[in-house]
């Protein structure tokens, strides 16, 4: 079971959740990264790293260490719907130095998004989901 961190409620009244679908298999190439339960209608990225952390940020929690080889931004940019929920597809091919996801690797993800929350900073995070990958 893919190891999670916790995350602060939103303006959608609840916390903003990272889960995984498709396969760890490197060469399957079948992934995606999704987010519920986050603030609907708004801008977001998924992103990336090592290591994990555990700092304050925006109105939530940084899960993801900023440090080597930092935090890597997956692309596209994405807006979540009217239910607060968005996905990205996790391409292995396409990942370059320094975010190549090779088999073996463990990789921590997490969700940052615009937040309307009154009296916020103007955005929060969802928790952090570690994975580990296979061949």
């Amino acid at each position: 079971t893919p190891a999670t961190r916790a995350s602060t409620p939103n303006s959608s009244g609840l916390p903003a959740r990272i889960g995984f679908l498709g396969s760890l298999s490197v060469t399957e190439n079948n992934a995606w990264l999704e987010v519920v339960h986050a603030a609907a209608g708004r801008p977001g990225i998924f992103f990336y790293g090592r290591d994990p952390f555990h700092m304050p940020m925006a109105d939530g929690y940084l899960c993801v260490s900023p440090f080597a080889p930092g935090l890597i931004r997956l692309e596209p940019g994405v807006f979540t719907d009217a239910n607060g929920s968005a996905h990205v597809a996790l391409d292995f091919g396409a990942l370059t130095t320094p975010g190549v996801i090779a088999p073996g690797s463990t990789w921590r993800f997490q969700f940052w998004f615009r937040d309307a929350l009154p009296g916020g900073t103007g955005s929060n995070l969802s928790d952090g989901l570690e994975l580990a990958f296979c061949p």
